[in-house]
């Protein structure tokens, strides 16, 4: 009798544990958005698709090339690890990328042939790298050259170097990415395991009952 008595307390223990455990995987699968331990997070709220969205990333051609240069040996180390990021943000943050465009410009030192020129030729070679670092999409190159300044000119700035200094945000390469991010990712598959818990644990049950 007593074996009995308590083969009969672990079992109704056990379905208090799998019904509290129930109600908590209830409460994770309801309309609400949660964000805890318990959930991980709603999948309702993170597992549906991106819309298609725009991100410009602006690249400072100080950081990329040597000055006034454009080749990929004048690619510095900052450069090539800058784009080494760029080109595994553009693997693991995007589910499609719809087009990707590359815009070189300068600052207004020469003349317009020569920085549209050299504008156009930095962003060739920041196209040809990221493709090295195995982006396959249609990469579109253009060139705005000094046309599109972020700086007021520096005028006021007479010595060369201070000048130089003064115009360095015009110089850049500007990454204009449209395309659908990936989204949920780790959050989705605790949701989903969550969910795989639970089925389990609903047949667990009526099995016993």
């Amino acid at each position: 009798m007593k074996n009995i008595k308590i083969e009969m307390n672990v079992l109704d223990i056990k379905k208090i544990i799998l019904g509290g455990l129930m109600v908590l995987l209830s409460a994770c699968n309801s309309v609400g958005v949660y964000n805890n331990v318990a959930c991980g997070s709603h999948p309702k709220a993170q597992c549906t698709k991106s819309q298609v969205r725009e991100e410009q990333i602006n690249l400072a051609a100080d950081a990329l090339f040597q000055f006034d240069k454009y080749s990929k040996d004048d690619l510095l180390t900052t450069g090539r690890e800058q784009l080494d990021g760029l080109a595994h943000k553009l693997a693991s943050h995007y589910a499609e990328i719809k087009s990707l465009t590359l815009v070189g410009h300068t600052d207004r030192l020469g003349s317009d042939v020569y920085n549209s020129q050299l504008g156009f030729n930095r962003a060739k070679t920041v196209r040809a790298y990221l493709q090295s670092r195995g982006v396959n999409v249609n990469i579109v190159v253009k060139t705005a050259g000094e046309s599109q300044p972020v700086t007021d000119g520096c005028y006021a700035v007479k010595p060369q170097e201070k000048l130089r200094a003064c115009l360095q945000p015009d110089r850049r390469v500007v990454v204009k990415v449209i395309g659908v991010k990936k989204t949920g990712g780790k959050q989705c598959e605790r949701g989903e395991n969550m969910n795989r818990l639970k089925n389990k644990l609903v047949r667990n049950n009526s099995m016993k009952d």
